[in-house]
């Protein structure tokens, strides 16, 4: 996978973090969609860790875990939980699986968190592998955009956009304002 536009590769770890609502999850799968990248393994953390507890309790080997996954290009691991922040076997464990998943050619890590990455002390990588990115609440433009976007895609027709786009802190509220304008002009 490369960047939009340019020939420098991706490091191979994306860690997006921000206030819930930022638009981190769809802005991921956006970009996904439109890189048209299929080999993508979208995973909640509660899932990736209640697999991972499954393979240990049945005293599997880590490597046999990681095989599932290797079929893939894009490792996703969304809802990265604060409460990881204090269990710090847990995040050595995931930080090692992590770079076992990207030592292979071409595999790619991002992971999403409401919780700075900072806050993760065994969970850090280093800026040689990892690109951190904090979102902070969307700007107009993005807004506009996003309710010009989804009224395209319903085929119907927005009223007072710049007013619903002010009104709106964060990109749930915004989608509550944008659905509560179509199911009231419905007759």
């Amino acid at each position: 996978m490369k960047r939009v536009g340019t020939t420098t590769p991706w490091k191979n770890i994306f860690w997006v973090y921000g206030r819930s609502g930022r638009g981190k999850t769809s802005m991921i799968r956006d970009l996904m969609r439109r890189l048209g990248e299929k080999h993508v393994c979208f995973l909640d953390m509660e899932q990736f860790l209640t697999k991972l507890v499954g393979h240990i309790i049945k005293q599997e080997k880590l490597d046999s875990f990681l095989n599932y996954y290797r079929g893939y290009n894009i490792l996703v691991l969304d809802h990265i939980d604060p409460d990881l922040a204090e269990k710090i076997k847990s995040q050595e464990l995931i930080k090692k699986l992590i770079l076992s998943f990207i030592k292979d050619s071409n595999k790619k890590v991002i992971l999403i968190s409401n919780t700075s990455p900072y806050k993760f002390r065994k969970l850090n990588f280093s800026a040689r592998d990892c690109c951190y990115v904090g979102l902070r609440c969307p700007s107009m433009e993005v807004k506009i955009n996003l309710l010009n976007e989804w009224s395209e895609r319903r085929n119907v027709l927005i009223k007072n956009a710049v007013k619903i786009a002010r009104t709106a802190n964060n990109l749930f509220q915004l989608r509550g304002l944008f659905n509560r304008q179509i199911y009231e002009t419905i007759p």
